[in-house]
């Protein structure tokens, strides 16, 4: 259901969206649509392959900690990465102060 709603919500979106007119805002709401959809098909997933029977079972846990431990890295590796680039890099244009 969560995926239904978020992908519902993004492309409502970017149908209103022009994105010859505004192509970053276009590409920040296609993104964060795909982000919606990836985290709704991996948590289903994940949910799918800890339940065995209808009842839970002992690696919903482990799965649930992997997935957590493995996103939040990645997500912070990423974060600082990023954050390290903008600071140390020099950008110059019309646009720029």
């Amino acid at each position: 259901m969560g995926a239904i709603f978020a992908a519902t919500d993004s492309v409502a979106t970017l149908q209103v969206l022009d994105a010859t007119t505004m192509p970053s805002l276009f590409s920040l709401v296609f993104g964060e649509g795909v982000i919606n959809d990836a985290v709704s098909v991996v948590l289903l997933g994940a949910i799918d392959r800890s339940t065995k029977d209808g009842a839970w079972t002992g690696g919903f846990v482990f799965n649930f900690a992997f997935l957590l431990v493995c996103s939040f890295s990645l997500g912070a590796l990423v974060g600082l990465g990023i954050a390290w680039l903008l600071k140390t890099t020099t950008f110059s244009g019309p646009h720029q102060v």
